[in-house]
């Protein structure tokens, strides 16, 4: 029996389904009612937050914002970046695919393990409404040196494309800002399969593509970018491991350091020792 009779008779019966998650391949996914979510390309989204956010859990990796209605762009610590892209590295930064929390069996998804990845955006409460048109994953065994256009990131040395929302034909997903409670909640989980990733290292850098808003030249419902701004994160810490930018020379002194106070240490032990003898004697 086709769903739309099932729905039907139920609705006669007074009866009240549950929701479903909608399955889409090369579709548009709808996620502006509470509690939606849906499949594309083996990726699973939801805007329900099962946990809270908030400053203990958003800490962006990329950041975006425009006036043009649309905008684009992937998270990189190499500058300049794409205009788009906000370029304070507190808020857009290279990542390593070993930053990005794995979830088991979420809910209302296949079965399977999962990158889970918290997208958080910004419009007007008279125009809730935005669209995801685009939405990449590509890693790389180095990190990029160049970020200015796409082609930096795709034309790289060592880029590989891992996940594409747009794999079989184009896709969308339609996002409601009224459900959230503000910059810094959260709207949408993207939780993406980790076999996807086959054959990536854990140490590889991460980047994310998206696009928001009118697709220029796109055909179909598109819900404009009008307010504030778009950024992805993940549910704890994106920030990587912090480097040493003098070669380990702090580390060393630190080293040295320590092994000095130490030394110190046993010195001041050794005379204490020696002194409470001569007491002892006497």
């Amino acid at each position: 029996m086709k769903l739309h009779r099932i729905l039907r008779l139920a609705s006669t019966a007074g009866l009240v389904l549950p929701l479903l998650p909608v399955v889409a391949s090369g579709a548009e996914l709808d996620l502006r009612t509470a509690g939606a979510s849906g499949t594309i390309n083996q990726a699973f989204f939801t805007n329900t937050d099962p946990q809270p956010t908030g400053s203990g859990y958003i800490d962006s990796f990329v950041r975006l914002r425009s006036n043009a209605g649309f905008e684009q762009g992937y998270n990189a610590t190499a500058r300049p970046v794409m205009p788009d892209v906000n370029t304070s590295p507190t808020f857009t930064h290279d990542i390593r695919l070993s930053n990005v929390p794995v979830v088991v069996n979420p809910t209302g998804a296949a079965a399977g393990s999962y990158y889970e990845f918290l997208l958080d955006i910004n419009q007007n409460a008279s125009n809730p409404y935005l669209t995801l048109y685009a939405l990449r994953f590509y890693t790389n065994p180095n990190a990029l040196t160049m970020a200015a256009t796409l082609a930096d990131l795709t034309s790289a040395a060592g880029t590989t494309l891992r996940w594409d929302l747009d794999t079989g034909s184009d896709s969308r997903i339609q996002l409601n800002y009224i459900f959230g409670s503000g910059s810094g909640s959260g709207d949408m989980y993207a939780y993406i399969p980790i076999s996807a990733f086959a054959g990536a290292s854990s140490s590889d850098y991460l980047y994310l593509y998206s696009a928001f808003g009118t697709e220029p030249g796109g055909t179909g419902t598109y819900f404009e970018a009008n307010d504030g701004y778009e950024e992805w994160t993940s549910r704890g810490s994106s920030t990587p491991p912090p480097s040493v930018p003098d070669g380990g020379n702090s580390l060393a002194l630190l080293g040295m350091g320590l092994i000095g106070l130490e030394a110190a240490r046993r010195r001041i032990s050794r005379g204490s020792l020696r002194q409470a003898s001569r007491l002892n004697a006497a």
